[in-house]
């Protein structure tokens, strides 16, 4: 009997530890916006399942421009792949309720942004 119960608390334990999916990680993001606001041009990620949208606009000199990129998560860095050709890719880095996301290509900073 004793074996019995060891053998279920061990298969219980392993289905708890096996639900944990690698989605549930990839998933964390989605619905979720993020902003930065920076000499008159808003900067804004908006997260989907697996993809994501980073919206450059600015009313003053009227421009608008949507890059689609798909994304991964290795917490607390997000990699998100541009999805055409011509556009770098970036990487951000989660603290708290800020991320920090840089250019790829140029190894530069292109905001702050802010969880909304």
């Amino acid at each position: 009997m004793k074996k019995a119960v060891y053998f279920l608390s061990i298969f219980v334990f392993m289905v708890c530890l096996l639900s944990c999916s690698k989605n549930d990680e990839e998933y964390f993001l989605s619905g979720t916006m993020w902003e930065d606001m920076e000499d008159n041009v808003m900067k804004t990620i908006k997260f989907d399942n697996a993809t994501c949208t980073y919206t450059i606009s600015s009313a003053v000199i009227n421009i608008k421009t949507t890059i689609s990129y798909d994304y991964s998560i290795a917490y607390p860095k997000v990699y998100m792949e541009s999805q055409t050709s011509g556009y770098a890719d970036l990487e951000g880095t989660i603290s708290g309720e800020n991320m920090i996301v840089v250019n790829t290509s140029k190894s530069t900073t292109i905001g702050t942004f802010v969880k909304q």
